[in-house]
């Protein structure tokens, strides 16, 4: 029993970053953004939820634009290409991915990953917002 509470509580936070998370691709249209107003619509997005941990806006082909977190502080050199993973795979198609649970090894904390793409009014993907979620206010 306490596993099905558990598991309805997961899907249900995850079902609000999916929310936020597409709210941010369609009302923040961050293609139509210089980087700076791309890094202060994730920063916001990141400062208005604690359960996020990072976030990144990657192109359609795979590399990431912008990347922010609560950790760290990423410059340019720090993005990479996300291009051969299975999530941007999912993105290619038009797909959300969420990633299966995973323990951080310094937190300890469950956290996981869920990408949404991001389409142009003609419903061409212009790229994808991923983020990595914590699990611990679940």
């Amino acid at each position: 029993m306490v596993a099905v509470r558990a598991a309805e509580k997961v899907s249900a936070a995850t079902g609000r970053v999916l929310d936020r998370l597409k709210s941010v691709a369609i009302i923040g249209r961050p293609f139509s953004r210089s980087t700076a107003e791309r890094w202060l619509a994730l920063h916001n997005t990141l400062a208005q939820d604690e359960n996020f941990i990072e976030i990144a806006l990657v192109n359609g082909q795979g590399a990431e634009l912008v990347k922010v977190s609560r950790k760290q502080i990423f410059k340019s050199s720090d993005l990479g290409d996300l291009s051969n993973q299975e999530l941007f795979e999912q993105l290619k198609n038009k797909h959300n991915h969420i990633e299966p649970i995973q323990i951080d090894e310094v937190s300890e904390q469950p956290s996981l990953r869920i990408a949404v793409p991001i389409t142009n009014i003609a419903g061409d993907l212009e790229g994808g917002l991923i983020a990595k979620v914590s699990l611990k206010f679940v």
